[in-house]
């Protein structure tokens, strides 16, 4: 393993974004002299990451270039285990995108933020958005239906900084490559977040259009599935004995109101006593 001395390793994956990068690495170096990169090319074809296309310039680095396309989850998440095989003694790990978007500017606030508590994990949250009206209106949507099915807060993306121990915690879920956000809520790891002012993009436009925003939405209830069903099962149920009252039709209404909420109440007490084993 690889003794980093105590430097602040900066984790960014990058799909077909090489000039984004090389000003991303530029500004970082520029503002801190105690990083290491840490930069995952998700088989980028157009524009390979390589050491002679990317310099980092007075810091150190490394390159791992996928074989496949993993997507953005799951190049952050294999990043995440490779450097807990190959790296040692480092002091923080940012994980940030290359786009310009999440600031080199914001690294020095939030490694202030996580030296002067003791918390393992500090997620940043966005103060404003630079987007379209359209798309703030449905992540709005998004935060609300996430908070009733899954019962937690997920306004912040990956845009992070986290200590050992709370990488530990992570890489013990299987499902950190479906959904980083969903995964930190799972974890049970202590986080707090940090209100942070969103950059613009370096170069290009963002990939992410509606169905890739819905479908990412998706993955968050699915590395929660058993709380969200429970709780979805719960809703439809109470919904369904709502119906009945109001309709007087049929006791069809009452039945499946009742085994809905029954489903609900079971998957608690199955969760509870698993927990309770462990």
């Amino acid at each position: 393993m690889k003794n980093l001395s105590n430097l602040t390793i900066v984790l960014t994956p990058v799909y077909e974004d090489l000039e984004s990068l090389q000003i991303l690495t530029k500004k970082i170096d520029e503002l801190f002299d105690d990083v290491f990169f840490l930069i995952i090319d998700d088989c980028s074809v157009k524009n390979s990451i390589t050491p002679d296309t990317v310099s980092f310039f007075d810091s150190s680095g490394e390159i791992i270039n996928l074989p496949k396309n993993l997507g953005h989850q799951g190049a952050i998440s294999f990043g995440l285990n490779y450097l807990n095989k190959h790296y040692t003694d480092y002091k923080n790990i940012v994980i940030m995108d290359s786009d310009g978007e999440d600031t080199p500017e914001s690294i020095a606030l939030l490694k202030k933020e996580i030296e002067k508590n003791e918390i393992d994990l500090i997620v940043a949250s966005r103060k404003s958005r630079q987007n379209t009206f359209a798309f703030k209106t449905f992540y709005y949507l998004y935060k609300i239906l996430f908070l009733y099915l899954a019962g937690a807060r997920l306004d912040f993306g990956n845009f992070m900084i986290l200590k050992k121990k709370a990488l530990i915690e992570l890489l013990s879920l299987k499902e950190l490559d479906i959904h980083i956000a969903a995964s930190v809520i799972k974890s049970g790891v202590h986080y707090t977040s940090l209100q942070l002012d969103r950059g613009y993009r370096y170069k290009g436009e963002s990939r992410m259009n509606f169905v890739g925003l819905v479908l990412h939405g998706l993955r968050s209830l699915v590395v929660l599935y058993p709380l969200v069903t429970r709780r979805a099962s719960f809703i439809i149920g109470f919904l369904i004995l709502l119906l009945f009252f109001f309709s007087f039709d049929s006791l069809v209404y009452v039945l499946l109101g009742l085994h809905c909420i029954f489903y609900s109440f079971l998957f608690l007490y199955k969760n509870k006593f698993n927990q309770n084993m462990n």
